[in-house]
């Protein structure tokens, strides 16, 4: 597994808005905090990111 911790929202969500749009209404929150400065990041395994 690789942990990944972003410094800027560009990079987050060009690794994570394909997984957070198949759930939108669930991932909500993730949407309105990109950008904010929050704390972003991905876990990754061979598979893609993780949910």
């Amino acid at each position: 597994m690789v942990f990944t911790r972003y410094e800027s929202a560009k990079g987050f969500s060009a690794d994570a808005l394909g997984i957070l749009d198949a759930r939108k209404v669930q991932n909500n929150l993730f949407y309105r905090n990109i950008g904010d400065g929050k704390f972003m990041a991905t876990v990754k395994d061979g598979g893609g990111i993780f949910c």
